[in-house]
């Protein structure tokens, strides 16, 4: 029976490169003459051929296009969750090879950097749970793991109702009490971005920015917790399950450790490495403009943190009061 199969194997495998080959090569062409009907047909293939990539392949693609030239951050939105979507499948059905022939890595850069774009983006419109979706939607085509909690049920009630925050396998749950310390990822980067910010707020006739450390502590957790629970969103969250469940808001959780009373913004970002792409990111977006460079602010906490196993890996947050 083994030498069975294994001539099977041998014997099928060439017909069903052949085959991908052959759909492979008719969506490319479809591709450079009309994107639309390549996308139609790519869909009637994969009704009729589930385990073929190059459907899906050219699905996410025709879709990302769609989603570059979006008249808005919706539809935007709901054409680049298609192309993830469809990206996750190809990545699942390519057993021949075809992402190394079509170069998808950069592909993939691409659409990361488009979540990356229009999730700041989304936040800033106040539109934070389209923001959280993108991320956990692209979360899944970086092969990130969901982390499942092995807890009891009244635990989890718990943390949901705003319960002490509890440290699992390297996670925080529930709201903060305000005496987290976590470690920022570079020091010196948070005080470049501070210079940045004063710099221009000194142009602009602004007093300076003091640091307060209870401040950076509050968002040094915000931003650990960004990337440990893998959402991205100015209000607290919690995986339960596999699922997003909100524990707290925005400025509750930043006074727990700060006089909750004169707090007066947060900024959050991702994906940059250094200080000056996050500034540049805030500097280009009125919202976040308009938090560094309020002239009442007075107290500044910055935090960084880097997790290499988030979907962004690089985490920032800013918190000012009066």
């Amino acid at each position: 029976m083994k030498s069975f199969n294994l001539l099977m194997v041998l014997f099928f495998s060439p017909s069903v490169i052949l085959a991908n080959d052959l759909l492979f090569n008719r969506l490319t062409k479809l591709y450079s003459k009309s994107p639309e009907k390549c996308l139609e047909t790519a869909k009637r293939y994969i009704s009729y051929f589930p385990n073929e990539s190059s459907s899906y392949y050219y699905a996410s693609k025709v879709y990302f296009d769609k989603s570059t030239v979006a008249r808005n951050s919706r539809t935007e939105y709901s054409l680049l969750k298609k192309s993830i979507g469809y990206a996750v499948k190809f990545e699942n059905a390519d057993k021949y090879g075809l992402a190394e022939k079509v170069n998808w890595l950069v592909d993939k850069s691409k659409l990361k950097l488009s979540v990356t774009r229009l999730s700041n983006k989304l936040s800033n419109e106040d539109q934070q749970s389209l923001s959280a979706s993108l991320v956990i939607a692209y979360s899944k085509l970086d092969k990130m793991e969901e982390v499942q909690l092995f807890t009891e049920v009244k635990a989890s009630e718990d943390r949901i109702n705003g319960g002490p925050k509890m440290a699992v396998e390297g996670l925080m749950f529930g709201m903060p009490n305000g005496n987290e310390n976590i470690q920022s990822s570079n020091p010196k980067e948070e005080q470049n971005l501070l210079g940045l910010i004063n710099q221009e707020r000194s142009k602009l006739g602004m007093e300076p920015l003091i640091w307060e450390e209870n401040l950076a502590k509050a968002a040094r957790y915000h931003a650990f917790d960004l990337g440990s629970q893998k959402y991205f969103d100015h209000n607290t969250y919690d995986r339960v399950n596999g699922e997003l469940v909100k524990v707290g808001g925005t400025f509750t959780r930043i006074g727990r450790f700060y006089n909750s009373s004169s707090l007066n913004s947060e900024n959050i970002a991702a994906a940059s490495a250094h200080a000056d792409g996050t500034y540049e990111q805030w500097f280009n977006s009125k919202g976040h403009y308009d938090n560094m460079f309020n002239q009442h602010s007075k107290k500044v906490g910055i935090g960084f943190y880097y997790d290499e196993n988030a979907p962004f890996k690089f985490y920032w947050v800013f918190c000012t009061a009066l």
